[in-house]
């Protein structure tokens, strides 16, 4: 009797349900989609229904022939794939991919859906099966259409209006003009001045706050110092305290300047100030209930807030416990149950486990008296749970040692916040105190926690929390200072990883699967940044204000001479792209953000908007529940776009033609010919690197530099010679010059760079010589020359000399040495020996072989790689832990022409 075939996405979901299964089922994984729409063209016939054309993934076809040949040898196939639309869609491509009309008929066809990979869920899934679910394919297919419409239409609108490599998309357009409006709400904005009164109580334990509130019973706003001196002469009223002057005259500037345009002060603050009288007391009892348990926006705003965790990243840690971990005398057991969902929804059984766990851990007073149930959102999904453990009892402490350190910590965050959501809440009694000296009243709030509940698990915020010593009223106090100082009021914050997804949220773009790719992707394409842009704005105003001598230069080479010298590696690159690292957790809008919102949204207003995304998001929820035919919703778009599309084509200004400038900047190239310096401004243009200046007058005048505005470092000629070796294998050995790079490091490069007849370069080592590779007897996996050891920020690795015509890669083995205590040495084996062997430097007696390549869908044929999110997977990784080669040595010949008209995929 043939066993029936289980598919799934990845390996490692199929290892873990294949547990469960036993060997009575064959569980095999598709890694993830097995088509999707060709790169090249747009691959909808918008004449004839929008009927699209689908296409295998190249690095899917062993994939697919393998299962074509186990499923000629079945007669039933289940298709486990995720119990999302995309997971219905995946499954709906293997249908499409394995199986022609007559095997249709011949095989029995299921589908099984499970929101946790456990034993039971498992069992559950696979007793009741169903059939594949058209209506949220016919979701998924009206998705892509509507992004390829927009990504492939609209993205040669912008090369052929701003710059080529751009993109445009249905959704990512939408997150990118929020971030470049707050970008500009903090430009506009006007701090406004005000004053902080704030009177201190108390020592030690006892002591407190109360901040200025009113005087003589009527609100009084301290909107300058003149009103805050008001309130301190009124304080200073029948005191045995010296008469003083608050005046503007009288006020202390601050050290510490936020804005130096205006002055940030305080006045001297009155000290012993007494007969506050306790004018007014107020206690109530607050109750303060848990939050739901997460769903896939909140879990991603967590662990951005609590660990800086980019959404991307949060994901594929929580699909990693998903498909499962490995636990010691269990096997592979899946921890949490489906990540992507929007329902607060609680299984009964995951109720009462928690129930019990929280009674047996922390007492019957912990449960509330009723079960804590939560509602949805508005089109939420109910099919589907919240994201939980799937087995409470499996404590975060006891799984530790089995989990990498961010599993470890998600896996955490997840059980606490569904324990906490089981729990009764906390309760506190809230203290409210008014206190009065001549008529000046002080306003003072304190909080007692009378029970913890669900903070005993979950934590509690305490900012902002103060212990108040038992008063009432009539009781006189004596204040040990009372300081008034000058603020300013704070524009609005940036958008964060946790505060972009909810906003999102809030206004209905994207899905739960969507967000983290959402993100992505306006990261990737350079229209929003951490802050890196900005600081290169910020250097080049330092070096218009004052050149090469800015009054910091001197404290930031010597923290660069600090930060250099405390590496002991001195062996390593010189690398000065931090200028291109993160700033800020923030996300700014970059020049290009800003402009290609700019450019749309006189023509693309309706379709890059909030409002129209998300009733889009709705339409495509609709379609999934079968109310309304997707023909119909792609039909109404496109007939308003292609309108749209047309105008932009025709009246939109090209970017060059009034471009951004920069009027503080004149470009002072001199011409060839002697002439005067040209006077024209710089303007901020962009190509496929991103931004950079050029001259207003292009191309009368060609001057280029970098957004710092520092002109490129001459090239300078070393005693090296280049050891280069051609196809031939002979040395070059023509004279090296050092450069810097776009990003500041310096490296070697041929002289024969110029007349094209050589490309050698080499790294240069943070004391100045050069990184040369080290030549081995290792053949090369992809052309079989033999490979050198070449140096990266990542470290070491075996790469080919004839790069980039061929990029053959090996991962260094790493060292097995055990020491006393049978710890591995673990290190890159960096030096070469005979016999295509390398050596470890510290244990020169170990030898190993280079680990052998290992492509994505052989890993995938050995059930050997390792799990991921649905895109394309990587290449296999070596027990070295790099990456083994991804590209192929040959590639198929396109002219220029044809690589021009490649639009960018949405």
């Amino acid at each position: 009797m043939s066993k029936p075939l289980v598919i799934v996405e990845s390996p490692a979901k199929a290892r873990t349900i294949g547990k469960f299964l036993g060997s009575a089922y064959t569980v095999k994984a598709s890694m993830g989609h097995v088509r999707d729409l060709p790169k090249s063209g747009l691959a909808i016939d918008v004449e004839n229904g929008f009927d699209l054309t689908w296409a295998p993934i190249p690095d899917r076809e062993k994939v697919l022939k393998d299962l074509r040949e186990r499923i000629a040898h079945t007669d039933t196939l289940y298709l486990a794939t995720d119990p999302d639309r995309e997971g219905e869609a995946i499954a709906w491509h293997l249908v499409e991919a394995l199986l022609d009309e007559k095997s249709r008929e011949k095989i029995d066809i299921k589908r099984v859906v499970f929101h946790e990979i456990t034993n039971s869920a498992i069992k559950e899934a696979f007793d009741h099966p169903s059939d594949v679910n058209q209506s949220r394919v016919d979701a998924y297919r009206t998705r892509r259409i509507l992004d390829r419409l927009m990504g492939y239409q609209l993205s040669p609108l912008l090369w052929k209006k701003l710059a080529r490599g751009l993109s445009a998309g249905r959704v990512q357009s939408v997150a990118v003009r929020l971030v470049a409006e707050r970008e500009r709400e903090i430009r506009a904005f006007t701090p406004e001045e005000y004053w902080r009164i704030v009177a201190r109580f108390g020592e030690g334990d006892d002591a407190f706050e109360a901040e200025f509130a009113r005087l003589d019973g009527e609100k009084f706003a301290l909107t300058d110092a003149q009103r805050a001196g008001t309130v301190l002469e009124r304080l200073l009223r029948g005191t045995s305290l010296e008469p003083a002057l608050f005046a503007p005259e009288q006020l202390v500037a601050t050290a510490d300047d936020p804005h130096p345009e205006r002055l940030t002060a305080y006045y001297e603050p009155l000290r012993d100030v007494d007969r506050f009288f306790v004018t007014k007391l107020e206690q109530k009892a607050r109750v303060d209930r848990p939050k739901p348990p997460f769903i896939t926006s909140t879990l991603q705003q967590a662990a951005a807030s609590r660990y800086g965790f980019a959404a991307k990243r949060t994901m594929r840690v929580a699909q990693q416990l998903y498909e499962g971990i490995d636990l010691p005398g269990e096997g592979a057991v899946g921890l949490i149950t489906y990540m992507r969902t929007d329902s607060v929804a609680i299984s009964n059984q995951a109720r009462d486990a928690a129930a019990k766990l929280v009674t047996h851990m922390y007492g019957e007073r912990y449960l509330p008296e009723k079960p804590n149930l939560y509602r949805s959102k508005k089109g939420a999904q109910e099919a589907h749970e919240a994201i939980r453990p799937t087995d409470p009892e499996r404590l975060p402490e006891r799984l530790r040692s089995a989990l990498s350190d961010e599993q470890a910590k998600l896996y955490d965050l997840i059980w606490r916040r569904f324990m906490a959501s089981q729990m009764a809440p906390a309760e506190s009694l809230v203290t409210t105190v008014e206190l009065t000296r001549e008529g000046a009243s002080f306003d003072a709030t304190g909080r007692v926690t009378t029970f913890d509940g669900y903070a005993r698990v979950w934590g509690r915020d305490k900012d902002g929390d103060q212990q108040l010593p038992e008063m009432a009223e009539g009781l006189q106090l004596t204040a040990n200072e009372v300081p008034a100082t000058q603020h300013f009021t704070t524009p609005p914050r940036r958008y964060t990883e946790a505060s972009l997804v909810r906003a999102l949220e809030k206004h209905g773009i994207g899905r739960p699967s969507t967000y983290a790719s959402i993100l992505s992707t306006i990261v990737d394409r350079r229209y929003v940044d951490h802050g890196e842009e900005a600081s290169e704005d910020e250097a080049r105003r330092q070096y218009l204000a004052f050149g090469d001598v800015a009054p910091d230069a001197a404290a930031i080479a010597a923290a660069e001479a600090e930060r250099e010298s405390s590496d002991d590696d001195d062996e390593a690159p010189v690398d000065r792209a931090d200028r291109r690292q993160r700033k800020s957790r923030a996300f700014h809008a970059t020049h290009l953000g800003e402009v290609v919102t700019d450019l749309l949204l006189p023509y693309f207003g309706e379709i890059v908007d909030t409002e129209f995304t998300a009733n889009m998001e709705s339409q495509l929820d609709q379609i999934a529940e079968g109310e309304i035919p997707w023909l119909k919703v792609v039909d109404d778009f496109y007939s308003r776009f292609a309108v749209d599309l047309k105008t932009a084509d025709q009246d939109m200004t090209p970017y060059w033609q009034r471009p951004l400038l920069l009027t503080d900047m004149k470009c002072g190239k001199v011409p060839e010919d002697g002439g005067p310096p040209c006077e024209a401004p710089m303007a901020i243009l962009f190509n496929k690197f991103g931004a950079y200046l050029g001259c207003s007058r292009y191309p009368d005048c060609k001057n280029t530099m970098s957004l710092t505005g520092r002109p490129k470092a001459a090239a300078e000629l070393t005693e090296f010679t280049c050891r280069k070796r051609n196809d031939a294998g002979v040395i070059c050995g023509r004279p090296m010059e050092r450069k810097v790079n776009r990003w500041g490091s310096a490296f070697l490069a041929c002289t024969g760079f110029k007349s094209k007849d050589c490309d050698g370069s080499v790294s240069l080592s943070k004391s100045g010589e050069p990184l040369w590779p080290e030549e081995t007897s290792v053949p090369c996996p992809d052309c079989g020359a033999l490979l050198v050891v070449k140096r990266s920020r990542r470290g070491k690795f075996l790469a080919c000399p004839r790069f980039p015509k061929c990029r053959g890669t090996l991962s260094l083995p790493t060292c097995t040495h055990e020491s006393k205590t049978g710890k591995p040495c673990g290190k890159p084996m960096t030096e070469p020996v005979a016999g295509g062997k390398m050596a470890c430097p510290t244990h020169p007696g170990v030898k190993l072989e280079p680990p052998k390549k290992v492509r994505a869908d052989d890993a995938a044929a050995k059930g050997a790689a390792s799990g991921g999110d649905r895109a394309s997977p990587k290449a296999g990784r070596s027990a070295g832990g790099k990456k083994a080669t991804t590209r192929k040595t040959t590639r198929k010949a396109t002219t220029k022409k044809a690589v021009r008209k490649k639009p960018v995929s949405e």
